[in-house]
């Protein structure tokens, strides 16, 4: 085998070893299509297709085995309950029911983000007033309960045949509670990390992701799928609490649009913080359709969130940090200016949704969006969205928009409504009704009527005499039913044993008359079990009835329709937009992946500028490594050959035999080689090591000090660096090299040029 360089700080003897450019079979070759559509393949034909979240509406499914949901919002999932929602129409035999199934790709997502990803969906549909959403809440149960969570770091198999084994791995993106950065192993070799919209800084509830926690060592990842990352930094929660106070202090009302259940959770957290410390009484709202079950999901995700929340626990005054005991959490609108009227004074209000386009936080902004004491403090707007408009100042002056409110049913309209709420409920009744006689039909099929051993009388007159009793009470009770008041039905299989005086599992009247005591052998007062008995205990249950049966002040009385109007309104509110998006900003994202060092990117989120610059910078930090950088168009294909790679065994000889050297958290060494027939690295038969291995970068400017500090004058001139005695150090595209006669001084320069790599 070739000698080559290999990283081995963390092998051991008979572990598999991962090389590259060894002869095999079945290379592994990858296309990104449409900026979401991931297909692997091998040369001789197994392929493997991931839908790479679903942002679109109606994505495109051809060939796709399984779909990763790296974030549990809208804009990531937006396609998702269309494509997994739907009903098997027309499958009612088995076999096409299972075709069906076989038909729908598996979607996988963390297990903290089905619940978050439910309610997302759930408070778009709950709350629309402006957009008619074609799918339903039904549609969103069926949806989810298809979803396969997994836990962080948790390993899933994906497809696995003889040539190709492909298994996805989630790993924190430390931007939403649930979201991931998904890494993909195709045959054990080759990794594959798609990682879009993350965050690397520690956040109140998540702890910052890091590429170095996803397990690929100092192993170069065989492709990276990421986005382009924010162009500006992330704001400081300190700015948002001044600009909460001051609009406070000012008299002046707080409109913050928020997502339904992602980082909206943030926001709450820096808010009750400030609420707690500075013992604010202003009313804090967080206003949406399934506010409350949100809160209730989140609290019980603690084990996703970053250390410092959990530790707290048992030293606060609360039983959990998601408690929130500052915010009050207000299903409608209405109920939000109900509390808002009680307190006479100035409120913050985060509403449901972000992009203003729709919900409570689009009705708010219309009522307060004409007073310049308000403020609105925009934290992700949407392109294309009202929030974004409204930022860039185009909606400042004067805005034209729709305003809907819930007004009740009047004249024919009612009356439609009633006709037609009667009809669907005899409908649903004579549904229920040859339900139940299906039901009555297949429970005589499956029953057998045998007698007790009570009903066993030696003589013949008695026994005339018990069935003749019987069957009176077959015919006043319906001989149809079959429920005679003293005859006995056991399942069919069950036989009754001759010595027993009882059925096992009489029925309800046979309780009755046999259970006259409790187990401590006192007499059982079936009166007093009785409500009726009891005119106090009668009147108690009554009351709770009826107040059950009351509806609540948020229940509407009577049916409601949407009513929608134009006004013009003249935006005068201050507008403040502040960057709380969670995502990492472009140099760090830079940063990061330069660490990574990816043989291929592809930059797929993100504007267009934003692409350019981070791959053009990429490639001028990958330069030496031979990267390739991609930035496709929405309905370009970009193809990356992920090369052939196999896994091999050290030998126990070969092991034994190398020399390590550690160099910062790594070790190194070389090793010559050879592979053998059964799939292991044995030591070469002719082994001669040729010269030392440096490893490392030096700059020249580097050197410069390194001569200084020995004594040695230098200065560059024309791209080198000229020392004492006419030596020449320059660079080349193996390193470092040294030109000039032989001489002490020549040494003496080269042991110190020697000293700024590791060398084994």
């Amino acid at each position: 085998m070739k000698k080559k360089f290999l990283n081995l700080d963390w092998l051991v003897p008979g572990r598999p070893m991962q090389t590259r450019n060894v002869p095999m079979t079945g290379g592994v070759s990858v296309s990104l299509s449409g900026l979401s559509v991931l297909k692997i393949a091998t040369d001789d034909g197994a392929t493997c297709g991931i839908l790479l979240d679903c942002a679109v509406r109606r994505p495109k499914m051809t060939d796709v085995d399984v779909v990763l949901l790296s974030q549990p919002d809208i804009d990531h999932m937006h396609g998702l309950v269309p494509l997994f929602g739907s009903e098997e129409s027309g499958a009612d035999e088995t076999e096409e029911a299972d075709a069906v199934c076989r038909r729908r790709p598996t979607l996988l997502m963390t297990n903290a983000a089905i619940p978050l990803a439910t309610m997302a969906f759930y408070s778009m549909l709950l709350g629309a007033t402006e957009t008619e959403h074609e799918v339903k809440t039904e549609d969103v149960d069926r949806a989810f309960k298809r979803a396969t969570g997994l836990r962080y770091r948790e390993e899933h198999v994906v497809v696995s045949s003889e040539s190709l084994t492909v298994t996805a791995t989630p790993y924190n993106s430390g931007r939403m509670v649930g979201g991931a950065i998904w890494r993909i192993k195709v045959n054990d070799v080759h990794d594959i990390v798609y990682a879009i919209d993350f965050n690397h800084k520690k956040e109140m509830i998540l702890s910052g992701c890091s590429m170095m926690d996803l397990g690929l060592g100092s192993v170069r990842p065989g492709l990276v799928i990421t986005s382009a990352g924010s162009s500006l930094g992330a704001s400081s929660p300190s700015a948002l609490r001044d600009a909460v106070l001051q609009t406070l202090r000012n008299d002046g009302n707080v409109l913050i649009p928020v997502d339904p259940s992602g980082r909206v959770l943030e926001i709450l957290m820096i808010l009750n913080a400030m609420w707690e410390e500075k013992r604010l009484m202003y009313p804090l709202l967080f206003v949406g359709p399934v506010v409350k079950a949100t809160l209730e999901f989140a609290r019980c995700q603690l084990e996703w969130m970053n250390e410092d929340l959990v530790k707290g626990l048992g030293h606060q005054q609360v039983d959990n940090p998601l408690a929130l005991k500052r915010v009050t959490l207000c299903s409608t609108e209405k109920e939000a200016v109900r509390i808002m009227q009680q307190n006479r004074g100035p409120a913050v209000v985060l509403a449901v949704s972000d992009t203003l386009e729709d919900g409570p936080s689009r009705n708010f902004f219309a009522r307060w969006a004409g007073n310049r004491r308000n403020t609105v403090i925009v934290l992700d707007p949407k392109q294309g969205s009202l929030a974004e408009r409204i930022v860039q100042g185009t909606g400042r002056s004067k805005l034209k928009m729709t305003v809907s409110s819930r007004v009740p049913l009047q004249g024919e309209e009612l009356k439609e409504y009633m006709e037609n709420k009667a009809t669907e409920k005899s409908e649903k009744d004579a549904v229920e009704e040859m339900a139940e006689r299906d039901r009555a039909k297949v429970k005589r099929d499956n029953v057998k009527v045998i007698e007790t051993k009570r009903d066993r009388e030696p003589s013949s007159v008695a026994a005339a005499a018990v069935a003749a009793i019987n069957a009176d009470a077959m015919e006043e009770d319906g001989a149809e039913d079959g429920d005679g008041d003293d005859t006995e039905c056991l399942i069919e299989g069950f036989e009754l044993d001759e010595a027993a005086a009882f059925p096992m599992f009489p029925d309800e009247d046979d309780i009755e008359r046999t259970l006259r005591t409790d187990e401590y052998g006192d007499i059982v007062d079936m009166s007093k079990l009785d409500p009726s008995s009891d005119p106090a205990l009668s009147q108690a249950l009554a009351s709770e009835a009826a107040a059950e049966r009351a509806p609540s002040d948020d229940e509407e009385d009577v049916p409601t329709k949407i009513e929608r109007k134009e006004v013009s309104l003249q935006v005068q509110a201050h507008i403040e937009y502040l960057h709380f998006d969670g995502r990492s900003d472009s140099q760090s994202v830079q940063t990061m992946l330069t660490q990574m060092a990816p043989r291929s990117c592809v930059v797929v989120r993100g504007s267009q500028d934003m692409k350019a610059k981070l791959a053009a910078t990429l490639v001028k930090d990958l330069e030496g490594l031979k990267s390739n950088v991609f930035v496709p168009d929405d309905e370009e294909t970009v193809a990356v050959d992920l090369g052939s790679a196999r896994s091999v065994i050290i030998s126990d000889d070969l092991y034994q035999s190398m020399v390590m050297h550690t160099i910062g958290d790594v070790e190194m060494g070389w090793i010559d080689a050879e592979l053998a027939l059964d799939n292991q690295l044995v030591p070469a038969r002719s082994s001669q090591k040729q010269g030392g291995i440096f490893i490392g970068d030096v700059k020249l400017s580097q050197l410069k000090r390194a001569l200084a500090k020995a004594s040695i004058a230098s200065e560059f001139h024309a791209g080198g660096l000229y020392c004492q005695g006419d030596i020449l150090v320059k660079r080349t595209d193996r390193g470092l090299a040294i030109e000039g006669q032989l001489s002490d001084q020549y040494y003496a320069i080269r042991e110190v040029m020697y000293s700024q790599y590791h060398i084994c």
